[in-house]
């Protein structure tokens, strides 16, 4: 018996000993992220941070957080790392776009979170001779006027567009002419006319093209053209140097031009009548400030000197 408790208690030692010797695996931990199911990055223990935003997120997505696997929240806590490997999925939403075309061109776009109504577009973004009314979904014929709720009916809007009644020019003295005139005119092309003139100390020396050469020159290209609207100016300034000097200027002389490029679009006026010219007054308004202009010059014309009554002729000598 005595032997037998003695060969236990060797066998408990070695056991005992062997146990001791044994090395403990240590946890190892890594902290992994993923975007649309593929492993994005990796963390390893003491490199737990945000991540940020990722890169490849699906066109027009809009990022939401990371996700710790086994909750719904975006996580918030970046300073105690899970022990052991983890795993964090990105969160993020992807979204339709809410087109708007103007004569069938892409003008703008939005994601339907934020559908709104975009408002009207600049002049310069329609077609000439067309005034913007609203936006009409597709499919649709009136404005929309429902900006709340993303239609269903499509993701397409398009400019409802009519022809503009007014049409600008420019007037022999120079200023801009704006007539209200009806709807139907025809555009019939561009048209474009130059000068180049001296400038003398910052005085114009030669020129002086007005609109009567634009419309004469769009006549000649279009017989049937009534006006010239949208006109653009285009200006070039050129330095050249000269030889000349004088007593008063020893230095060569600078002589500075400037080219002027005109551009307008010529149309045909299917119908002329005018309804509204700001530079035509109605013929009663004329006279009356004709009566007017007349009563007041003669208010400031001096009074005629008056005339002497001629002397008695004298009595007849008997």
């Amino acid at each position: 018996m005595k032997k037998t408790l003695t060969v236990l208690l060797s066998v408990l030692t070695v056991l005992f000993l062997f146990a001791s010797c044994a090395t403990v695996e240590p946890i190892i931990t890594t902290t992994e992220y993923y975007v649309g199911g593929r492993l994005y990055a990796v963390q390893a223990e003491g490199e737990f941070q945000d991540p940020g935003t990722p890169v490849g997120l699906p066109a027009n997505a809009e990022f939401e957080g990371w996700v710790l696997s086994g909750t719904s929240e975006a996580n918030t806590n970046w300073i105690d790392q899970p022990i052991g490997t983890s795993r964090f999925d990105a969160k993020y939403t992807v979204y339709n776009e809410v087109l708007y075309y103007i004569n069938g061109t892409l003008w703008t776009r939005q994601l339907t979170k934020d559908y709104a109504n975009p408002g009207a577009p600049a002049e310069k973004d329609l077609p000439r001779g067309l005034v913007f009314k609203g936006w009409v979904i597709e499919g649709d014929v009136v404005a929309n006027t429902n900006w709340k709720t993303v239609p269903e009916s499509g993701l397409v809007l398009h400019a409802l567009l009519e022809r503009d009644s007014t049409i600008s020019g420019i007037s022999e003295i120079g200023e801009k002419v704006n007539l209200q005139l009806d709807k139907n005119f025809d555009v019939l092309g561009p048209v474009t006319i130059e000068e180049t003139y001296e400038i003398v100390d910052g005085q114009v020396k030669i020129g002086g093209k007005g609109y009567s050469d634009l419309l004469n020159a769009a006549l000649a290209k279009y017989p049937k053209a009534d006006q010239v609207i949208d006109i653009v100016v285009d200006y070039k300034t050129v330095e050249l140097d000269t030889n000349f000097t004088s007593a008063t200027s020893p230095a060569p002389k600078k002589i500075t031009f400037q080219t002027a490029v005109y551009t307008g679009l010529a149309i045909d006026i299917n119908s002329t009548e005018v309804k509204y010219n700001p530079y035509t007054l109605p013929a009663d308004v004329t006279a009356a400030i004709e009566e007017a202009v007349k009563s007041a010059i003669a208010e400031l014309a001096p009074a005629p000197a008056p005339v002497a009554e001629p002397a008695p002729a004298p009595a007849p000598t008997v």
